[in-house]
């Protein structure tokens, strides 16, 4: 896709009970002919019950449509 456009992606976390997320919900990638990438930064505080393995999951979703990627992330403790 070369046409020029800008896209706002929608962010959302599904965390283990008691985790937060602190960060931007949405960012916004303006797509020219040298650009293509977007950046946000995100700070996860664990609960009181950290697992040996914690499972995290960055959904990721875009304006008018109706694709979801889902990243997961998968942190041992």
């Amino acid at each position: 896709n070369n046409f020029l456009s800008q896209k706002n992606f929608i962010c959302s976390w599904k965390l283990p009970e008691g985790w937060n997320v602190s960060g931007k919900s949405s960012v916004a990638l303006n797509k020219g002919p040298h650009e293509g990438f977007v950046q946000a930064e995100y700070k996860i505080t664990s609960g009181e019950r950290v697992n040996s393995k914690n499972i995290l999951v960055l959904e990721i979703a875009c304006d008018g449509h109706h694709e979801v990627a889902l990243i997961p992330i998968v942190l041992l403790g």
